[in-house]
């Protein structure tokens, strides 16, 4: 496998669609672009660079400079791996916060002999 069909789907694991890890990839190793040049090196409508581009945005791992024609830059892939982890680790915090919740209301249910606590018996 090519190191760039592994990164693309490296990606894809990590939630990514096709069109985002591929605009990811250019934009971490070429650096800035513009909207033309993304459209000029994929070869795509405009629209579909900016779906992607403001997918990416909304995840944190692509940013927009301020200036005009605006440039587009990536997260390193280091930080994008920490960010991704992080984000794991918090929703199994929250899993495992749940879990336990769910079990406690689990015991007071089988407590109680009644499955359902609404209607009497």
């Amino acid at each position: 496998m090519s190191s760039y069909r592994y990164m693309i789907s490296a990606l894809l694991k990590l939630g990514l669609n096709q069109s985002d890890a591929e605009v990811y990839i250019c934009l971490a190793i070429k650096g800035k672009q513009r909207v033309n040049d993304l459209t000029n090196i994929f070869g795509w409508h405009k629209r579909r660079i900016y779906f992607s581009l403001s997918r990416l945005k909304t995840m944190g791992i692509v940013f927009k400079s301020s200036e005009r024609p605006a440039t587009f830059s990536a997260l390193s892939l280091e930080n994008l791996l920490n960010l991704f982890t992080e984000k794991r680790l918090e929703q199994a915090y929250a899993a495992q916060l749940k879990r336990s919740e769910v079990l406690s209301y689990w015991q007071s249910l089988t407590t109680s002999k009644n499955p359902n606590p609404n209607r009497q018996h």
